[in-house]
């Protein structure tokens, strides 16, 4: 789980995809976003959204203790100021393409979104 609030700029949200992305070439990779109550969505794509070849800092869950993702296995993409209108729990979900072609569909996450400041 990553701490960001409404409004904030250049907070990193990390999204594990659990396999390395940098195995084939990718051509796209793209992380969508929906609000709380399912009246927002936007996606973000690369070069915005990338598959860094190290491994994350460590990352607070929900629940449990932090942890770290290892690199070419997640997505990282950094916010900018109007991404997230509201707060709450946003849906996440990371999309996975290359040139065999592939696509992947990731698993539904959580990314909670703190009043702004």
């Amino acid at each position: 789980m990553t701490t960001i609030s409404v409004g904030e700029v250049n907070k990193g949200v990390y999204v594990d995809v659990g396999f390395d992305v940098n195995a084939a070439p990718f051509t796209l990779v793209r992380i969508h976003f929906t609000s709380p109550d399912g009246t927002i969505t936007f996606f973000r794509v690369n070069p915005d959204v990338t598959a860094p070849a190290t491994d994350s800092p460590p990352i607070k869950q929900c629940k449990g203790d932090d942890v770290v993702l290892l690199a070419n296995n997640y997505l990282l993409y950094r916010t900018l100021a109007d991404d997230f209108a509201v707060d709450g729990n946003w849906e996440t979900r990371s999309e996975y393409r290359d040139a065999v072609p592939s696509l992947y569909l990731g698993d539904p996450g959580v990314l909670p979104i703190g009043k702004g400041v």
